[in-house]
């Protein structure tokens, strides 16, 4: 328990809430909720944050896809495997995967390969190869019912 208030590390850990809010259509779409939940997030992990801020990195990512600031989430999508690869091998679940869809929506050719390649590497790609199938890969990843107004 002295950890615990040593740390400030509290009950406010919003991060199954804030998972559901961004991958459940089920869950009402309220953008200012969830960007109170990945503050709160932040700073609840904020003491442990070598370890975790590749996934706050990655929610925030996918946030940004979901409120259509596609740009500025591949920098978040980039940050994420910066800080998490091999320290978490969800990275090549999640965050590549998503990256690499969002990168085709972009048309961002480069990074769609370099994103293919890796993922190759761990027999976890989605993806056919195809460039006319990267739409169809980005509403997969990225349920249009799951977007911001």
């Amino acid at each position: 328990m002295e950890n615990v208030q040593q740390y400030c590390i509290g009950p406010d850990r919003p991060y199954g809430a804030l998972r559901e809010a961004l991958y459940s259509p089920d869950v009402p779409r309220d953008a200012a909720a969830v960007q109170d939940m990945l503050t709160r997030l932040e700073l609840t992990w904020e003491p442990i944050a070598g370890q975790t801020y590749h996934i706050v990195e990655w929610l925030r990512a996918r946030f940004l896809v979901l409120c259509r600031q596609n740009e500025k989430a591949l920098e978040h999508y980039q940050a994420a495997y910066n800080l998490g690869v091999g320290r978490d091998p969800d990275i090549f679940k999640n965050v590549l995967a998503e990256a690499l869809a969002l990168a085709g929506k972009l048309g961002k050719k480069k990074l769609v390969k370099r994103y293919d390649s890796l993922l190759g590497l761990h027999w976890m790609g989605e993806w056919d190869g195809e460039s006319s199938s990267l739409p169809e890969l980005f509403d997969k990843r990225f349920d249009p019912r799951l977007f911001y107004e």
